[in-house]
């Protein structure tokens, strides 16, 4: 049996969360295609960040424009390799991290000389295409520029300010957004519902926070939960699985305001000894300090780890900045993540007492 994260891929525009805006212009486009119109754009530019669904989204517009059932249903012959990725009669989905040279590009073009045995349209999908060598992108600027009457081109991209303007002034331009954590929730709750797990909507909020919102590592996270609670997912079991759910942030948060050098030593000691990653470390903090922040101007409820918590609001917007700064050192180089994390935490504690703002 597949993997939840594929078994409930969506292989239908409506099955798409949290991307309405692309989900609508590319509907309205395959619609009027298979109504009988020639298909009204040839190159598309779909940018997201990392599990956004740029590559779901490209598949289900690929089998929108090829699917030979009056409305369609994702499990015809032309639809199951589309659906797989595989390289169909109608349908080539090439990875621009390893299919970047020139020589590839070249290839690609002879393939795209041929109109397609099945289907109506032949639907290139280049993934990662950012990492397309300089000459590669000259061959498919030329591709886009006079395509076949049969073809169309997807460029994926996590990077949307790394593809040469020459190829973005010729594609429409879709950006997919980060998906709302609710909705997640709201599909965690539905998978499990229909393979009869227990699953309570608070928990399936905590599991799109662990999985750092993220659609599919959410569905796959719920997945092993599933096997692990014996088909029971509870509160206890999230917290005994998910070291993240139990970080002092509240603690670290108040030692670093109050100065207290000692306290930041032990918490930073105690989060590493858990080997969660560091980003993840680092964003929940920066997530406490920024509710925090809107809860003391008055913009949502405070929450109930805020109580008896008085911070300064300008040093949350000060302390907002660092993590920030951290984040993307952290991310440019792993391996001192712990030691960059804690350095950070006693800097801040430092400036603050320079300031006079602790003992």
């Amino acid at each position: 049996m597949a993997s939840w994260a594929i078994l409930h891929r969506p292989i239908r525009f409506d099955e798409i969360i949290g991307q309405e805006l692309p989900v609508e212009i590319l509907s309205k486009i395959a619609d009027r295609t298979r109504a009988g119109n020639e298909i009204s754009h040839r190159a598309f530019l779909v940018s997201g960040a990392y599990g956004s669904g740029k590559t779901t989204l490209a598949r289900v517009f690929a089998c929108a424009l090829n699917c030979e059932s009056p409305v369609p249903d994702g499990d015809c012959h032309i639809c199951l390799p589309i659906r797989a990725g595989r390289q169909a009669g109608c349908y080539i989905e090439v990875d621009g991290a390893t299919f970047g040279t020139i020589d590839q590009m070249r290839q690609l073009n002879q393939a795209v000389g041929y109109a397609p045995p099945v289907g109506r349209y032949l639907v290139v999908v280049i993934d990662e295409s950012h990492q397309l060598s300089p000459e590669a992108f000259n061959a498919s600027l030329k591709l886009i520029e006079d395509p076949p009457p049969y073809a169309v081109f997807m460029f994926l991209t996590t990077r949307r300010d790394r593809i040469p303007d020459t190829i973005q002034s010729r594609c429409l331009d879709l950006r997919l957004v980060k998906v709302e954590p609710q909705k997640i929730a709201g599909r965690l709750v539905g998978i499990a519902h229909l393979h009869h797990i227990s699953l309570h909507p608070h928990h399936a909020h905590l599991i799109v926070e662990i999985a750092g919102g993220i659609v599919r590592d959410s569905i796959i996270l719920l997945e092993q939960l599933s096997i692990l609670g014996g088909g029971v997912v509870t509160k206890e079991l999230l917290e005994s699985k998910l070291p993240l759910l139990k970080l002092p942030v509240r603690d670290l948060v108040l030692a670093v305001y109050n100065g207290d050098v000692k306290h930041i030593h032990e918490l930073a000691a105690s989060i590493a000894e858990t080997q969660i990653d560091f980003p993840l470390v680092v964003k929940k903090i920066a997530e406490f300090v920024r509710l925090y922040w809107c809860a003391s101007k008055g913009l949502m409820p405070p929450l109930l780890e805020f109580d008896a918590l008085e911070l300064d609001p300008l040093w949350c917007l000060q302390f907002l900045g660092q993590l920030i700064k951290l984040a993307g050192r952290i991310g440019r180089d792993g391996a001192l993540a712990s030691e960059d994390f804690r350095l950070t935490m006693y800097a801040l504690t430092e400036r603050r007492r320079l300031n006079g703002h602790t003992r």
